[in-house]
């Protein structure tokens, strides 16, 4: 199963996400599931980059399948809607397919 877990500030602005783990739903090379929850993350990481000013550190093991990803000065508006849009993607893969594949977790901290 892939887990991710978004993590908020004391302010309730996203802090950070962690991405782990694979969903398993087919053998590798046709695995839709985990395909399309890499194309979401790996997406809105690179948007993250090249369309806002915000300060992002990231690292990720291929092997695996571990992404971290974190906001030190937290998100403005237009990274909060990446953000939002990737919550948004991955709860609709989640609901197609299961959360035996995938789970979503918010940190309220």
């Amino acid at each position: 199963m892939v887990t991710v877990v978004i993590k908020k500030n004391e302010n309730g602005s996203y802090s950070g996400f962690t991405c782990s783990g694979h969903a398993d739903f087919d053998e590798a090379g046709f695995d839709i599931v985990c395909s399309a929850i890499s194309i979401l993350v790996l997406n809105t990481i690179n948007s993250i980059a090249t369309l806002t000013y915000n300060n992002m550190e990231c690292d990720s093991d291929e092997v695996t399948g571990d992404i971290v990803c974190e906001f030190p000065d937290g998100l403005d508006d237009k990274g909060t809607i990446l953000i939002d849009s990737m919550i948004y993607g991955l709860k609709s893969v989640e609901g197609k397919y299961g959360s035996e594949y995938v789970k979503i977790f918010g940190n309220e901290k």
